[in-house]
């Protein structure tokens, strides 16, 4: 196709660099749309999967040291039963 033309020269390069442009700015709005996204979606699981954790843990501490006091002296974990006097 040949532009005979300056009018038609112009219009074509304007129509090229409006279509670079949309096209650049739209690639560029996806990328950062589909990081934050997926960032979202993340966070979301692993908030999510510590609270299951928790509500797990939270539960097996429960059954295992139900009829136990959990004492903590010096950063160590000591246990002792309510069947024991705990005044020592």
């Amino acid at each position: 196709m040949r532009f005979n033309s300056l009018k038609s020269r112009v219009l074509s390069w304007f129509i090229i660099i409006v279509f670079i442009l949309l096209s650049s700015f739209s690639y560029a709005l996806y990328y950062f749309l589909e990081q934050s996204i997926n960032l979202r979606i993340e966070t979301s699981l692993y908030n999510k999967a510590n609270k299951i954790k928790q509500s797990i843990d939270t539960q097996n501490f429960a059954n295992d040291y139900n009829s136990e006091f959990l004492i903590l002296k010096d950063n160590k974990i000591f246990y002792k039963s309510q069947k024991f006097n705990l005044k020592n």
